[in-house]
């Protein structure tokens, strides 16, 4: 739920705890790949929440200004 601005994901590991830990594998030489279970914007549930989303969260969809945002709060919190 980093897309809600939350500081911890769903299994309860701080979102800042971790990007510390992929620092620390990079200067390593590691590579680190991240996976993003988004939080359905349609509905508010879970990822596993299989309510159809796309066509409401691309340009044009009544969601895609709501789907950006999430975009942007994950941008904005992976830059930090």
């Amino acid at each position: 739920e980093i897309e809600l601005g939350h500081d911890v994901n769903i299994d309860g590991d701080s979102f800042a705890a971790i990007r510390e830990l992929i620092k620390e594998s990079y200067a390593r030489g590691g590579i680190t790949t991240l996976s993003w279970h988004a939080t359905n914007p349609v509905t508010g549930g879970t990822s596993w929440d299989v309510t159809e989303a796309v066509y409401r969260i691309i340009p044009g969809g009544d969601l895609n200004t709501k789907f950006c945002g999430y975009l942007i709060r994950l941008r904005s919190s992976s830059a930090a």
